[in-house]
């Protein structure tokens, strides 16, 4: 558990870490590139080392962001994949192209309770073999290696967008390429992320009316830069606005494109204020109090939910469209609506989202649950920043997930956390 302690910085001013969702992308492609590759990371996440130890586990070195791409190997021993829903998801299928055998992953605490069904049965229909460990459609997961013979396949990502990705990324191996029909699909962008990945390395996706086609094909070696990550980001960008404050965000830019930039900033000309992009990142600069409510679909954006949704306590909320994030680290729309309703804001839990209704005052001094979950934590300490609300918040060591930085991050804007 951890408290703040409450100092001011005139201008908040943040450099938050690389893009874990474009590191963990560019990481397996590289490793399918036959030669060296570079991957260059700022501040890796948790998430992005449990696809290191993932990719390492079948054979691939991984040294700094330097990638020796070749055949992958099946491993000997079960793969851990950490918390990590995109390795879990992304390793499944690259473990259907190793070179046989059969590889056992899994993960710890939440993540062998987040679905991968749909997945598992789209691998079997590309002529390969997994199932669920335990028969539930969730980690752990057994693959048998030895490649896919590829062809046409309907994925239902209503759950997840990475069960699209993580077959777009292997199909230039398939024998027969691969169509891939996305029906239902959440978080879109993030399928065009990947295509973005691809294409950097070499291999060229057709789409049309939600169809995937990528024909065998060979991955070439290359650099690739990881930006600055938008979801991180907007943490502080929301410390910012709930405070009054110019934000600076360094190395934060509109290239390569990242889905939650493009709905944060949305979020910023809604509420009135202004931005640009210079040589250091991104600038937010404030016009006049948030007054006016908002109300967002985030269906494409649903790691917005946590810091957006801290908004509620100034202004009234409504957040629609976020249904496949219950099934995250934690069940984030309960989770936001619980420890708002401790602050004093009124909340009503919709199936695919909920609504914030700000309190007159704030309450001082609760008792917060982090629910073991990196953005909930942040979303809650950068309320209680904010507002200097005087919480005791529970969770500090799950921040490393995507921000390792994070604490020190808020002490460099002059809030420094005290361990209890």
């Amino acid at each position: 558990m951890f408290r703040l302690e409450y100092g001011w910085a005139e201008k908040i001013n943040a450099s938050p870490p690389g893009s874990k969702s474009y590191a963990q992308r560019a990481l397996l492609v590289a490793s399918l590139a036959s030669g060296r590759s570079q991957v260059n990371v700022n501040e890796p996440s948790d998430d992005v080392k449990a696809m290191v130890r993932a990719l390492r586990a079948f054979g691939i070195s991984v040294r700094g962001g330097s990638v020796n791409g070749g055949k992958p190997l099946t491993p000997a021993t079960p793969v851990l994949c950490g918390e990590s829903g995109a390795t879990i998801r992304f390793m499944t299928t690259y473990a259907a192209i190793a070179d046989g055998g059969y590889s056992f992953l899994y993960g710890r605490r939440r993540l062998n309770e987040r679905p991968i069904g749909p997945l598992l049965e789209a691998i079997n229909q590309l002529g390969g073999w997994a199932v669920s460990a335990l028969g539930n459609n969730r980690p752990p997961v057994i693959v048998k290696g030895g490649g896919l013979r590829g062809g046409a396949v309907i994925v239902n990502a209503s759950e997840s967008s990475q069960y699209v990705s993580a077959l777009l990324m292997i199909s230039p191996l398939f024998e027969q390429g691969a169509s891939i029909k996305v029906t239902n699909a959440v978080s879109r962008p993030y399928i065009d992320m990947t295509i973005r990945v691809m294409e950097h390395f070499g291999v060229h996706v057709d789409e049309e009316n939600g169809i995937y086609k990528v024909k065998k094909a060979t991955y070439m070696p290359g650099t690739f830069n990881v930006p600055a990550d938008a979801s991180s980001a907007s943490f502080f960008i929301l410390l910012g606005i709930m405070s009054g404050r110019e934000v600076l965000i360094n190395g934060l830019n509109v290239d390569p494109p990242q889905p939650d930039l493009r709905a944060m900033l949305d979020v910023v000309s809604r509420i009135g204020w202004t931005y640009e992009f210079t040589s250091e990142g991104l600038r937010v600069y404030p016009n006049k109090p948030v007054r006016e409510p908002l109300e967002l679909n985030l269906m494409d954006s649903p790691d917005l939910l946590p810091p957006v949704s801290i908004l509620g306590l100034q202004v009234p909320v409504k957040v629609t469209g976020v249904k496949h994030a219950r099934g995250k680290e934690s069940d984030r729309v309960h989770a936001m609506a619980s420890e708002l309703r401790k602050l004093g804001a009124e909340t009503v839990e919709f199936e695919d989202g909920l609504s914030v209704t700000p309190p007159k005052r704030p309450i001082r001094g609760a008792s917060l649950n982090g629910w073991d979950d990196h953005r909930v934590v942040m979303a809650l300490a950068v309320a209680d920043a904010a507002l200097e609300l005087g919480s005791v918040i529970d969770g500090y060591e799950n921040v490393s997930k995507s921000y390792p930085n994070f604490f020190n991050e808020l002490s460099k804007n002059g809030y420094r956390a005290v361990l209890l």
